[in-house]
């Protein structure tokens, strides 16, 4: 039978020199004073609290979820409020612009449902606006666009890129002159 050897007392093992069995600390003189901040009553609230934020924060997740299936179904309405009009105004810009501009819009929209879902997790906004606010901006921009198809320009061989620049570049000249920049006129020569 194999029994323990006893470990020799703490003063004994400090003289020896046993490293294995260091001298025990003596008790401290001041009596330390129970933490009024973990009581029971005060862990059971933390706990009440941190399930409350949980359940705060799945019910965004799922809220998310929910208002996302619908706001996904609209995206098709706002999306050809936005491209229809985009179409007609430049109808012989070519493959790449149908895909540039459809890259662009679908990017706003999809980051739009991103950034709103992140935010939406992070308690910022509530889950509606999280997945509305995209459709509701790109409403926006439809309906200015529909209104203002009637107003542009016709001619006789469409518009495309250039179309464009020169409408901005008169846009920015009438700005100009409002505000009292006086440059230089350029004529187009055909």
């Amino acid at each position: 039978m194999n029994n323990p050897i006893p470990s020799p007392a703490p003063n004994v093992a400090a003289a020896v020199g046993d490293t294995a069995h260091p001298p025990a600390a003596a008790p401290s003189a001041t009596v330390a004073k129970p933490d009024s901040a973990i009581s029971p009553q005060n862990i059971d609230i933390q706990d009440a609290r941190m399930r409350i934020e949980q359940a705060r924060h799945e019910h965004n997740r799922y809220g998310v979820e929910i208002q996302k299936k619908f706001s996904l179904a609209a995206a098709c309405i706002v999306l050809v409020l936005v491209g229809a009009p985009l179409a007609l105004r430049f109808p012989t810009g070519g493959v790449g612009l149908v895909f540039g501009v459809s890259f662009v819009v679908f990017s706003i929209y999809y980051v739009g449902l991103i950034g709103g879902e992140a935010l939406s997790d992070k308690d910022i906004i509530s889950p509606f606006w999280a997945m509305w606010a995209a459709n509701v901006i790109l409403t926006g921009v439809g309906l200015v666009l529909l209104a203002r198809m009637g107003r542009e320009s016709a001619t006789s061989r469409g518009g495309d890129l250039s179309e464009l620049t020169d409408a901005l570049r008169a846009s920015v000249a009438k700005v100009g002159r409002l505000v009292g920049f006086h440059g230089e006129r350029r004529h187009r020569t055909a």
